[in-house]
Formats: structure tokens, C-alpha cells, sequence
């Protein structure tokens, strides 16, 4: 099969395509459910910090940072598997 050649009128023509909204990935709407995390002491305090100096809620934070995130690892600026790490940990076998 033939490949086409791509249109050479416009050299400055996009050839990627954006990524997905975030809001068509993971809405904003819709129910929310309450989930555990552990933090650091000094990661909550700065988290209160930032609340406290915007005057949002601590969640809305936290929730508005977790979108962040989300959205810059879905279009590929942040690369997890470059930061995972192996770690050898001793666990009891369970009866």
C-alpha cells in the first residue's frame, strides 16, 4: 500500500493532535466520593497553607491539584515510570 504524502502548502500545519479535554476524561460533575490518603505532616501543612492564603477549602485543593496532575500526566509531561523505584520489603505470609 502506498503511504500519502502529507499537503506540503501550510509547513506550519499542526500534526498532532490536542489531547482530550480533561473534563471529557474525568468530569467535574457528578458524585463524590470520600477516599483516605496519607500524607506528610509538612505535605498537609503546606496544603493548609495554600488553602488558607487562596481562602478555598482544603478538599477543593487538594481535588484541584489531583486534576492538575491528572491532566499533565494524560498529555504526557509527566512520566511516572521514570520516577518508580523497586524496593524490597519483608511482609508476613497470611494464614
Amino acid at each position: 500500500m502506498v503511504r500519502k504524502r502529507p499537503e506540503l502548502d501550510n509547513l506550519f500545519a499542526k500534526t498532532e493532535q490536542d489531547p482530550p479535554e480533561i473534563d471529557s476524561i474525568i468530569p467535574s460533575e457528578g458524585r463524590t466520593i470520600t477516599t483516605g490518603v496519607g500524607l506528610k505532616e509538612s505535605e498537609l501543612a503546606l496544603l493548609d497553607k495554600i488553602a488558607k492564603e487562596t481562602g478555598v477549602a482544603r478538599n477543593a485543593l487538594m481535588r484541584w491539584l489531583l486534576r492538575y496532575a491528572l491532566q499533565d500526566y494524560l498529555a504526557g509531561k509527566i512520566n511516572l515510570s521514570a520516577e518508580l523505584e523497586i524496593v524490597q520489603t519483608r511482609r508476613l505470609r497470611m494464614p
